[in-house]
């Protein structure tokens, strides 16, 4: 086939389906050859696929992009599917048949396997985080502002760190409590032995008298 047709991709066709959308792929066929080139897709489920367009004319180094469209398969089922694509040169410069004409004996083919590949907007995030790493920043980039939000986070945790120390848990809480009614009761004693001690002076002094 390579010798008639280039084929891009070469091997399978991957159907990728985008939101709201069917599942779709697409195939170029590129005229290798010195001559016009005519050719033909075929599937196993023609009722099952839209294929525009499904044949044509190439001359030299002519290209064509071939649209694939499932009509509601699911991936399993598009799995299953082959694609057939026959090609072959002509000296005449349109070919009102081409069916008819390409069941001669110099056909070249080729079957294509497909299948379900990503959808495309989750290939597209997953090829711009692997490839954009931090918003469009270079890696150079990435490291510094990492670093920098590491140091960020260090500083918070430093600053809650110095909040706890600084607030006094409830064992504390409690001791304090326990104190301060100690030192109420120490008080009252004094006062009580000061008012016995001063009462005392009193009552001698008006015995004297």
């Amino acid at each position: 086939m390579d010798q008639v047709l280039a084929l891009t991709p070469s091997d399978e066709l991957e159907f990728q389906q985008p939101a709201n959308s069917p599942a779709s792929c697409s195939l170029r066929l590129r005229n290798t050859t010195s001559q016009n080139v005519i050719f033909k897709v075929k599937t196993t489920s023609p009722d099952l696929f839209i294929v525009k367009p499904n044949q044509a004319l190439l001359r030299m180094g002519e290209e064509a992009l071939v649209i694939i469209t499932s009509k509601g398969l699911d991936a399993a089922n598009i799995a299953k599917q082959k694609f057939q694509i026959q090609a072959m040169p002509t000296t005449q410069s349109q070919v009102a048949d081409i069916p008819a004409a390409l069941k001669g004996t110099q056909v070249a083919m080729r079957v294509l396997q497909a299948r379900f590949g990503e959808k495309g907007e989750e290939r597209g995030n997953r090829v711009s985080a692997v490839a954009e790493p931090g918003a469009g920043l270079d890696l150079k980039q990435y490291k510094e502002q990492l670093l920098a939000e590491k140091a960020t986070l260090e500083k918070q945790v430093a600053d809650l760190q110095a909040v706890a120390r600084k607030t006094p848990s409830t064992a504390e809480v409690g001791a304090d409590a326990e104190a301060s009614k100690g030192y109420s009761l120490l008080h009252l004693c004094v006062v009580l032995v000061l008012g016995l001690i001063i009462g005392s002076s009193l009552l001698g002094r008006q015995f004297q008298a």
